[in-house]
């Protein structure tokens, strides 16, 4: 995924757990600065999730 996205295949990602994506916050970390290097949007529904605790 990581590829298409350098490769400009990919511009959008939507998770629809943050868990199918990642399962750790150190890997969502690199991830969405990775995102933002290539100007990727990402969607993801915080709902459930937790994030504002973790960060």
């Amino acid at each position: 995924m990581l590829e298409d996205v350098k490769n400009c295949n990919v511009n959008v990602i939507v998770a629809y757990k943050l868990d199918r994506l990642t399962r750790s916050v150190r890997d969502l970390e690199i991830l969405i600065t990775e995102l933002k290097k290539y100007e990727c949007s990402k969607s993801f529904p915080v709902s459930k999730c937790k994030l504002c605790s973790i960060m």
